[in-house]
């Protein structure tokens, strides 16, 4: 069963055979916003005009019925109801709204559908109580999909997507279109340039949505989702340039969203270049590319796939910015995304040169994976007493879980006074303190501080704040402070940040240019921290707090206190990571390991997706080595390449092997994010599936190995709600 929310308009009018020119008015009225009015089967003499201003099944329903009523306004009525749509059947329950004098509505009357198919129903009120009780029933036909062509058939996206229908496309030619598009609630809805019917990336470049003239300038977002729209309102293929933002002045008088301006609303962005847009203020200034923002509830999603983010700004005069790429309060799927050259300049504060994501209405779950955020900057000129610049590549602040993965975060900065402290250059997280926070397979390199002495985090700066660090490379980082991770006041929430399997090499500080932590629990395993610079403290600098480290390589004057350390050269291939043959890390890491009451175990991978020995021993850093051995020939690509669904999944997982293997022959694993198996299972079939409902909501990897030697361990992931 559906249920729909809508919003009832009642425009009630009195009419007698002298004033028909009045009634040919409110025609036109509804003809001008592309409505087709149409009369009762009965010649009416007192009238009221209700507009269903909602799509409902793809279709918008009018209807022209008696009243009876004489104690009403011109003003008309505003009443809500629910729809409810369940088979053929609807029904419209609790019609209500503050009316002096309901509608009395006896009788059978017909619904037209705008394209021409009709709905019979019958609808019975009470008469002149202030409340209507309405129950309407009827079979209806659902209308077929079409195209809308632009420009052949309208000259401006925007008439095309208001004479749409839910389901419909709006498919745009190239050109340059100099408009400002509202979806308008539409959904589901495609508008798209040609790039959906031939996947041709010329028609990105050539289809251009230009907003540097907007009607009002107020409303300066190139594309705007404001009204309930959800993923399956889709913007697809387009050059989004020339945006301003939207002036909200229940932000404070704030600007945001200079490229699209999503809020109330979910959205999909899908291979569009959001480029060249400026939100600029005196207040507040947020997402120069794109924002998606605002108190809802519940929080909606959005989902950003192979879009090209870039050269965007976000800039206040006399406060704080947000975001000069991308701003962001909702549920979040970012992938694929070239995210680079955005920046964000503010007076009095600037946050995510690149990327900006809080869960500050309430708890969001993100999935941001294999981006490129680089060359982002964020600018402060003077800063406050709680901060100057965060966040050069990325920011994530407050209620957040899920997974940031297999990004490379690199060349991003900050630029602040010295008065003030600054965070992070390349990535900056606060106050997230869920164990289901997983930071993993990352390239986080040559992130850097422009002129600040006062900064924290060249590469990972984490304040008060946990969650799992797993598998990244942490390279060539600069910072005042903890050249390559700096870690702050976590113990506060008694968080414990988890630090497994990352190398930590080449980064600069003052002091600590490993790693810094202060007033924090951290552990750390099964990593290298070697070739790091300062003038004190080059690999690791305890301030205060607790940090137990395991089976890693830590350069210095001794081997670090604790079980398994090393402290070593280590040799590694050109990229400055991946480890040599010979290197004495390899098979020197723990699988698994008891601290002070808790199991802490190796990824069931490494940054490349390898799998790692979880029965025998790993290597110590990001990287498994893979040992030159023969085999009678080659293997094919993606073998044992399997899908997981539904995913996410609240009971049931099928694992299903692609269309180019039989089934599935071997041994079947579940692990946690930190690599605790907690399910385990032979398995033979094409379509196995796993009772995951009693594991709590969370990010989980299947771990699947083929009871054929030659066939390579294969490693998929599944979100848990």
């Amino acid at each position: 069963m559906t249920i729909y929310q809508t919003t009832i308009i009642v425009f009630q009018n009195h009419y007698s055979s002298k004033n028909q020119d009045h009634e040919k008015n409110s025609t036109l009225l509804f003809f001008s916003i592309g409505f087709t009015l149409l009369t009762h089967a009965q010649q009416l003499q007192f009238s009221t005009w209700t507009r269903f201003d909602t799509y409902f099944n793809d279709t918008v329903f009018e209807h022209f019925s008696q009243n009876t009523c004489t104690n009403s306004t011109s003003e008309g009525l505003l009443v809500s109801s629910t729809y409810t749509e369940e088979g053929n059947v609807f029904t419209v329950q609790d019609v209500s709204g503050p009316a002096a004098c309901s509608p009395t509505i006896i009788g059978t009357y017909t619904f037209i559908i705008i394209n021409g198919t009709s709905l019979r129903f019958t609808l019975v009120s009470d008469a002149c109580t202030g409340r209507a009780n309405s129950l309407t029933e009827g079979i209806f036909t659902r209308m077929p999909p079409k195209t809308i062509h632009i420009p052949a058939q309208f000259s401006h996206i925007q008439d095309g997507i208001e004479a749409a229908d839910n389901t419909d496309t709006v498919l745009v030619d190239p050109g340059t279109y100099y408009e400002n598009i509202n979806f308008m609630g539409k959904k589901p809805l495609m508008v798209a340039s040609r790039f959906i019917m031939d996947g041709d990336t010329n028609h990105i470049a050539n289809t251009i949505i230009n907003g540097s003239q907007p009607l009002d300038p107020d409303i300066g977002s190139v594309v705007t989702f404001e009204s309930g729209e959800d993923t399956t309102s889709v913007l697809c293929g387009f050059t989004i340039t020339g945006g301003t933002g939207r002036f909200v002045p229940d932000a404070g008088n704030a600007r945001s969203g200079g490229g699209v301006f999503i809020t109330g609303s979910g959205g999909k962005l899908l291979n569009n270049h959001i480029q060249n847009n400026i939100v600029s203020n005196e207040g507040w200034a947020m997402g120069g590319g794109v924002t998606a923002a605002g108190p809802d509830v519940p929080l909606e999603w959005v989902v950003l796939r192979n879009n090209r983010i870039i050269n965007n700004q976000a800039i206040s005069q006399n406060n704080g910015s947000d975001g000069g790429g991308f701003f962001c309060y909702y549920n979040l799927v970012l992938k694929h995304n070239q995210i680079s050259y955005n920046s964000s300049h503010g007076n009095l504060g600037s946050d995510g040169g690149g990327v900006v994501v809080m869960g500050a209405f309430g708890p969001i779950t993100i999935d941001i994976s294999k981006n490129e955020i680089t060359n982002n900057e964020a600018v402060t000129t003077i800063g406050t007493s709680d901060y100057a610049a965060l966040g050069g590549g990325i920011s994530l602040l407050f209620d957040i879980t899920g997974s940031v993965s297999n990004n490379t975060i690199s060349n991003n900065s900050i630029d602040a006074p010295g008065t003030y402290r600054s965070w992070g250059p390349g990535v900056f997280i606060q106050d997230i303190s869920s164990a289901d926070f997983i930071f993993e397979n990352n390239l986080v390199q040559q992130n850097n501080i422009i002129t600040t002495q006062n900064s924290r985090g060249g590469g990972l700066s984490l304040l008060r704040s946990g969650g799992n660090y797993l598998n990244n490379v942490i390279q060539q980082n600069s910072a005042s402070n903890g050249g390559g991770i700096y870690i702050y006041n976590s113990g506060s929430n008694n968080d414990t940040v988890v630090l497994v399997n990352n190398t930590i090499t080449g980064n600069t500080a003052t002091y600590g240019g490993g790693i810094y932590t202060a007033m924090s629990n951290a552990v750390v395993i099964n990593s290298i921290i070697v070739e790091n610079y300062s003038n004190l403290y080059p690999s690791i600098r305890v301030e205060s707090g607790i940090l137990k480290v395991r089976y890693s390589d830590v350069e210095g004057a001794d081997v670090w206190p604790g079980e398994g350390n090393v402290n070593c050269h280590a040799t590694f291939l050109d990229d400055g990571y991946h480890l040599s043959e010979t290197c004495q890390l390899v098979e020197s890491g723990i699988a698994s390991i008891f601290i002070d009451g808790f199991w802490y175990n190796c990824p069931a991978y490494d940054i490349d997706g390898e799998a790692r020995p979880l029965d025998s021993l790993p290597e110590i850093g990001a990287d498994e080595v893979l040992l030159s051995v023969s085999v009678p020939e080659p293997l094919p690509a993606n073998s044992l390449a399997f899908n997981i669904y539904p995913n996410p999944t609240t009971g049931i997982i099928t694992v299903e092997q692609n269309e180019t293997s039989s089934g599935i022959e071997g041994e079947i694993s579940i692990y946690s994010l930190t690599g605790q198996e907690l399910i385990r299972q032979q398995v033979t079939g094409p379509k196995p599936e796993f009772n995951v409902s009693a594991l709590p909501a969370g990010v989980y990897f299947i771990r699947l190995i083929s009871n054929d030697q030659n066939v390579p361990v294969k490693v998929g992931k599944f979100v848990k709600h």
